[in-house]
């Protein structure tokens, strides 16, 4: 009987102690784990702050939004996805570089993994009338440039008519309104070199049937820009 006693009572401590190293080993392992999803959360960013709030670029322009990510010593800060809001107007690389696509307003936004972002507005404007002409349209402009000292007023120079000289390169037949010695507006005609030397044509210029060979009213705002930053003109 007594040795049945002290079977039963081994029986009962055994149990007892394995119990124990049960629950022992549970509260090691959430311990561990909850360590573990507090320095996950730690490690992961609060915040982040691009270099600009708001961008202006020019139709295919390009500028460099970059970024940082706090705290600092986050270990995922490389990760982070750039997107435009609309990718009509400005898109963005996934480096942070955003080009302009047409004239108008977006947002570019800069997310992290774990859904932080910031954004930056985003305006684009215009090429400025200089920079798009094309080859010829400038060729012409440059000469027309030099030209300007020869009248009376630069500021009242509108060009209403012009076309490449009969095969001859680098010079023009060209219309000019202007005004006159007097405080008249007059048109003349000339034949305008790639030096600027403006010169009377013995016959007045065909201009019936003739194609337009340039943008007119893009070479007068280029004229125009020009004058008023070369003539200190308001």
């Amino acid at each position: 009987m007594k040795k049945f006693f002290a079977i039963v009572i081994c029986a009962l401590l055994t149990i007892q102690l394995s119990g124990c190293s049960g629950a022992s080993d549970s509260a090691v392992s959430n311990e561990v784990n909850s360590e573990a999803s507090n320095e996950n959360a730690e490690s992961e960013p609060k915040s982040i702050v691009l270099s600009m709030d708001t961008l202006e670029i020019t139709v295919d322009g390009v500028k460099q939004l970059n970024y940082t990510v706090l705290p600092k010593d986050t270990d995922n800060s490389s990760d982070v996805v750039w997107k435009s809001v609309d990718e009509s107007v400005a898109i963005v690389n996934s480096v942070g570089v955003v080009t302009g696509v047409r004239v108008g307003e977006t947002n570019v936004i800069a997310e992290t993994e774990n859904g932080i972002f910031a954004t930056c507005a985003v305006t684009v404007k215009e090429k400025p009338a200089y920079e798009r002409l094309t080859d010829k349209e400038r060729e012409l402009t440059d000469a027309l440039f030099r030209s300007l000292d020869q009248f009376v007023n630069p500021s009242s120079i509108r060009l209403t008519f012009a076309k490449p000289y009969f095969n001859e390169d680098g010079k023009w037949e060209i219309s000019v309104i202007g005004e006159n010695k007097v405080g008249g507006n007059l048109e003349k005609d000339f034949d305008l070199e790639s030096d600027g030397t403006l010169t009377e044509p013995i016959i007045n210029h065909v201009k019936i049937g003739v194609k337009e060979y340039y943008r007119l009213d893009l070479i007068n705002e280029v004229i125009s820009d020009y004058v008023k930053n070369n003539y200190h003109i308001s």
